[in-house]
């Protein structure tokens, strides 16, 4: 897998609101939050933070945050943490990459072996918007002690009508297996066809129907 620029825009935040047939869920936002030396290393910092509607704390609650380290020149996640509130559920969770022995490290003591092109879901974002897009590859995704392979491939080119202009977009099929790691369904992703590759419409499929994550502003 061929890394095109390990570059993202330091301060970018992109914005997406959360649809359910005519509800709105939630919002999504994503940012690269800058950079740090770690032992001569440099490394990004991610973060999303996932919000539910306000108007709907009747029906649930969700405010999730989860943000990574990864190296600067090949996006290998080195720490991920995950910070989980929804409703009456609470969780944290730090999880520790050492791509010298080739394990991931968990707070629990346990350590499992990791593959050496394996990413986190979180970085998986980043990573599709600056690897090669060949009409099909995989990736791996590391999540739950367990690599997942992930088969991708390019569905369709369209142009999507979004509060920034009308953006002409590539699509990405991830075929998630029913594996759970995006809740139990399938994911499509659109992004700008151009060198950015911004997220403009996030599907994640699931047996009730679709949620759909539509970019709703940008700041870099």
């Amino acid at each position: 897998m061929i890394l095109l620029s390990a570059f993202l825009i330091l301060g970018e935040s992109i914005t997406l609101d959360a649809h359910f047939s005519f509800l709105k869920l939630g919002e999504l936002r994503l940012e690269v939050v800058g950079e740090s030396v770690v032992d001569s290393d440099t490394l990004i910092h991610y973060r999303s933070l996932l919000k539910s509607n306000p108007a709907l704390r009747f029906l649930f609650i969700i405010e999730d945050l989860v943000e990574s380290w990864v190296e600067k020149g090949t996006l290998r996640p080195i720490l991920s943490t995950r910070h989980i509130q929804e409703k009456n559920f609470k969780k944290k969770e730090t999880i520790r990459f050492d791509w010298q022995k080739g394990y991931v490290f968990y707070p629990d003591h346990d350590s499992v072996p990791v593959d050496s092109s394996a990413t986190d879901i979180l970085t998986l974002f980043y990573k599709l918007r600056v690897i090669e897009l060949r009409d099909s590859f995989d990736v791996i995704v590391h999540a739950g002690k367990v690599d997942h392979h992930i088969p991708c491939r390019l569905i369709t080119r369209k142009r999507i009508k979004t509060p920034l202009g009308n953006l002409d977009t590539v699509g990405i099929s991830l075929d998630t297996g029913g594996k759970g790691i995006f809740g139990k369904g399938d994911l499509e992703i659109w992004m700008t066809d151009d060198e950015r590759r911004i997220p403009v419409v996030v599907k994640a499929s699931f047996k009730f129907g679709s949620i759909i994550f539509r970019l709703s502003g940008y700041h870099a």
